[in-house]
C-alpha cells in the first residue's frame, strides 16, 4: 500500500490500528498523518454541529455519525498509545545496549519525542548506577538532582521552521510552532530541536 495516498476514513483508520496492533515493529504512516487526522477530525465536528441544528429532521443521522465520531476518537487515542509503547520500548532496549536509535517510520512528532525520551533514560540510568556503585543512596542521587535542576531551566528560542505538535519527556503537549514564534520550553527539549535545526536560542530563562 502507497502510505502517502491514504485518505482518512473511519475505514483505513480500523484498518491501520490493526496494523499496529498485530505487527511488533511500529507501522508506516504518511508523512503528514496528524495534518490529514486533524482535518478529517474537524470535518466531522462541522458535520455534526451542522446536523444538530436540524436535529428535528435528523435526529437519528445526528446519533449515528455522533457515535461514529466517538470511536474513531478511541482509535485514534489506541493507535498513538500503541506506537508510543513501542517507542519507549525501543528506547529503552536502545539505552541498555548502547546501540543507535532506531527512527524508522517515525512520524516528526515520535523523533522529537524518542530523542528526548532516550537522552533523559541515559541520564537516570547513569546517575542511578554511579551514585549505587560509590555507595550512595539511589532514592538521593547527586547525578539525578543535577538532572533534575537542568529540566527547570527553560530557553527562550526563535521557530526557523514549522514544528508540528509533539509530546515531551515530562508528557506535556508541546506546538505545533510557526517559523518565527518565540517559544519557551525545557531545556532537554531545547537540544533536540537545536539538533534537527528546528529552533535558534535567544536566552535562558527560569521557568
Amino acid at each position: 500500500m502507497e502510505e502517502e495516498s491514504i485518505i482518512i476514513t473511519y475505514e483505513s483508520l480500523y484498518e491501520i490500528l490493526r496494523r499496529e496492533k498485530f505487527k511488533e515493529e511500529i507501522q508506516e504512516l504518511p508523512k503528514d498523518f496528524i495534518k490529514k487526522v486533524v482535518n478529517y477530525l474537524n470535518d466531522k465536528a462541522g458535520i455534526i454541529e451542522t446536523q444538530e441544528k436540524k436535529r428535528s429532521i435528523f435526529s437519528g443521522e445526528v446519533d449515528r455519525v455522533k457515535k461514529e465520531f466517538l470511536n474513531i476518537k478511541k482509535m485514534i487515542k489506541e493507535l498513538f498509545e500503541r506506537r508510543e509503547r513501542k517507542i519507549i520500548d525501543s528506547a529503552i532496549m536502545t539505552a541498555r545496549s548502547g546501540g543507535q536509535l532506531n527512527f524508522k517510520n517515525l512520524l516528526d512528532e515520535e523523533k522529537i519525542f524518542i530523542e528526548s525520551f532516550y537522552k533523559n533514560l541515559c541520564e537516570y540510568q547513569r546517575g542511578f548506577m554511579l551514585n549505587l556503585l560509590e555507595g550512595v543512596m539511589p532514592s538521593q542521587p547527586k547525578e539525578l538532582k543535577r538532572v533534575s535542576d537542568n529540566v527547570k531551566t527553560k530557553s527562550l528560542l526563535k521557530v526557523t521552521s514549522a514544528i508540528p505538535m509533539f509530546v515531551g519527556p515530562d508528557e506535556r503537549i508541546y506546538g505545533p510552532f510557526e517559523a518565527e514564534d518565540i517559544i519557551s520550553i525545557p531545556q532537554e527539549i531545547k537540544e533536540v530541536l537545536i539538533k534537527r535545526n528546528k529552533v535558534e536560542e535567544m536566552f535562558n530563562t527560569l521557568g
